[in-house]
């Protein structure tokens, strides 16, 4: 799981202020923690397992997300606003590349 979960750290990095994969949390094969800091300047601890990632600590109301992206795609403006100006800055260079 860690190395999942650091693989998902490296693909949000730019949308957020900070994200380690915890080491002194619990470690265990059957989960990883992630600690991020977002563009709001939240802290939050979030963790991998089996299920997706989920906020701890974890409510019966706890959402748990397929990936990174749509945890922070939900639950951060700033994170949001950066993805979709990524994905803006991608298609208009595709439309760019089909015109020349």
């Amino acid at each position: 799981w860690h190395v999942e979960a650091e693989a998902h750290v490296q693909d949000v990095r730019g949308g957020v202020a900070s994200a380690v994969v915890e080491e002194t949390v619990v470690p265990s094969s059957s989960c990883a923690h992630v600690r991020l800091t977002t563009l709001e300047d939240t802290e939050r601890l979030i963790r991998l397992d089996e299920d997706g990632f989920t906020e701890e600590p974890s409510t019966p109301a706890s959402k748990t997300y397929d990936t990174l992206h749509s945890l922070l795609i939900n639950e951060s403006p700033g994170y949001k606003a950066h993805f979709n100006e990524g994905l803006r800055e991608r298609l208009q260079a595709l439309v760019d590349a089909a015109d020349a």
